[in-house]
């Protein structure tokens, strides 16, 4: 008795042995590399839920920072050298799209970008497989080595967030999460609202910059009514509204680079993992394509779409309309029977 008791004991403490502990990540990093390959077992047996879980990327914070000055640049300064009226009304457009902006960022940020065929067979995850540089963990049959799960083909497991992800596009580094099929087209809403946004903040920073210039006497008004009746306090404003300007240019052109980026993607018909690796095995493949030729392919591929869909939707209703008429004829031919 006391032997197997003895058995059965150290068995359950190799049991707890081979658990491997959480892992304790670090709180700020600035490259993905440095901790994904410190303990494998440890590693593989976590994966990013969310993008504010530990570790977070040193970029998500250089974007919150940017954003946060953009937005209270605009609202505590800028703003106020609106005349009253027009100043009600821009501060409600743009906090609309600011709240609009920062929906969507959280959203990206905090939705499950995971398979959701990972979740359903939750199979425990292979804990002794090792990642390497430019090897993908998905191999050619589908087959996921960390997750053990046969996905589809357009799932990738993110290395950085240690899971597959459904449509993946790309690791953001700058929202610190995947961008898949569940969250790519908010990212493509939030680039084009952050474009705007950037672009109509700088353009209403620029024009009062032109009124030290242009109408001097209500700029100095304005200026000693909300900040100071200093000597130098407009001159001071003045260097400030192209200080923001520029500040709100570079993130536009910034943003800008990327929407053109996903443009292209857009008319190649590719994914950004794609894309990199097209480039990376065939350099000459994107030189031959013609985005002009390559974009009118794609609006009358558009085009085709909604006239299938609007001949379906016509079919749909004929057929409808028919058995509407088929019940009713059907209908006064029972009753006439019955009458008879």
């Amino acid at each position: 008795m006391a032997s197997s008791s003895n058995n059965l004991r150290s068995e359950e403490e190799g049991q707890q042995n081979d658990e491997p502990k959480k892992i304790k990540m670090p709180f700020i990093i600035t490259d993905n590399k440095q901790f994904a390959y410190v303990n494998v077992r440890e590693f593989n047996n976590w994966r990013r839920i969310n993008a504010c879980q530990r570790p977070i990327d040193i970029s998500m914070i250089y974007l919150w920072l940017v954003w946060f000055i953009a937005v209270i640049g605009f609202y505590s300064f800028v703003s106020f050298f609106f005349p009253t009226p027009n100043q009600i009304a821009v501060c409600i457009f743009a906090g609309i799209l600011t709240c609009i902006q920062l929906a969507t960022t959280l959203y990206i940020m905090f939705v499950e970008t995971q398979d959701p065929v990972i979740q359903q067979q939750n199979k425990p995850r292979n804990l002794d497989y090792v990642k390497e540089m430019g090897v993908p963990v998905i191999g050619p049959d589908n087959f996921c080595h960390i997750c053990q799960v046969t996905v589809e083909r357009k799932t990738r497991h993110c290395k950085p967030c240690n899971k597959c992800v459904a449509g993946f596009d790309h690791h953001c580094v700058y929202l610190n999460t995947c961008i898949g099929s569940k969250n790519y087209s908010e990212f493509i809403l939030l680039i084009y609202l952050s474009a705007f946004l950037a672009l109509f903040f700088s353009a209403c920073a620029l024009y009062y910059f032109i009124q030290f210039f242009t109408n001097r006497t209500r700029f100095k008004s304005t200026v000693s009514y909300y900040f100071s009746s200093g000597k130098y306090a407009p001159l001071i404003c003045d260097i400030l509204l192209i200080i923001y300007c520029l500040f709100c240019l570079y993130a536009y052109f910034t943003v800008l680079e990327l929407i053109i980026f996903h443009f292209k993607l857009w008319l190649y018909k590719m994914k950004t993992q794609e894309y990199i690796r097209k480039r990376e095995d065939d350099p000459e493949y994107f030189e031959n394509l013609k985005l002009k030729t390559l974009f009118k392919q794609r609006i009358i591929e558009i085009k085709d779409r909604h006239k299938t869909k609007r001949n379906r939707n016509k079919r749909a209703k004929q057929q409808k309309h028919e058995k509407q008429e088929n019940n009713t004829i059907e209908t006064e031919q029972d009753s006439y029977d019955f009458r008879v």
